[in-house]
């Protein structure tokens, strides 16, 4: 038997005694041995029963039953099993919304018919995970077939971006340079600015070393730097770039 998430399941006699007899053609009467966990059974003397989902997350549900002549049990027992088919669960990895990587898309439900489309495409039937590594940004619906009906999962988006920000602008050092005569420095600049997502910060260095090129680990949101413990008589280089949400980095 197959149900949606709170819905009211009828069986009608025969129901659960159509494959049950006994050889002297006495009736039968049905005894519950173990009852339904998530949710409400009403069994009728006849075999039908009626059994209301609780509406919860449970895939399943199960009564164990066994019969009586008037006389005696029977000896075995019998188990109903009641499969709730869930709405579709979309699970991707990365689990960000945004990435510079390509991401891999898995659908699951209890059911055994799931479609899915991407963005305005049209309904595809899903057999296996799938990736996406083109750059844009994507929406993704999926739902599983039951009855005449659709479950509808819940959609999940989320952004490619693979370009680079640009670095930022009109940086300022103060004192100006080749000025510095203490053993502070102050630099200000302007934003960087990204076509496809945002800029999430700076990283920066600020070394001697002409051809020092910054990792992707954010060191500030702000728009300032200050430099402290300066050495006389050192030249010192500072290297930023600008990193997005995605973790591109620009040039410095």
């Amino acid at each position: 038997y197959f149900l949606a998430p709170g819905e009211t399941l009828q069986v009608d006699a025969p129901g659960i005694l159509q494959n049950d007899t006994d050889p002297e053609n006495d009736a039968l009467s049905i005894i519950i041995v173990q009852n339904v966990l998530n949710g409400t059974l009403t069994l009728q003397s006849n075999g039908g029963f009626t059994y209301i989902h609780d509406g919860s997350d449970s895939t399943s549900d199960t009564f164990t039953y066994k019969i009586n002549d008037g006389a005696m049990d029977s000896f075995k027992t019998a188990t109903v099993t009641l499969n709730i088919i869930q709405a579709p669960i979309i699970q991707i990895s990365p689990q960000k919304p945004i990435s510079n990587s390509s991401y891999h898309v898995s659908i699951s439900s209890s059911g055994d018919w799931i479609e899915y489309h991407i963005n305005s495409s049209a309904w595809e039937h899903y057999t296996e995970p799938f990736d996406i590594d083109i750059e844009g940004s994507y929406s993704i619906q999926a739902r599983v077939k039951h009855n005449e009906d659709w479950l509808d999962a819940s959609p999940v988006s989320f952004t490619i971006d693979q370009t680079p920000p640009s670095p930022p602008k009109n940086i300022i050092s103060n004192p100006p340079e080749n000025q510095c005569t203490s053993e502070v420095l102050h630099i200000e600049w302007d934003a960087g600015t990204d076509a496809q997502t945002a800029i999430a910060g700076y990283t920066y260095v600020l070394d001697t070393l002409e051809s020092t090129i910054p990792n992707n680990q954010i060191d500030s949101t702000t728009l300032s730097f200050v430099g402290n413990n300066l050495h006389a008589g050192d030249h010192y280089y500072f290297h930023i770039s600008s990193v997005d949400t995605a973790g591109n980095i620009s040039t410095p």
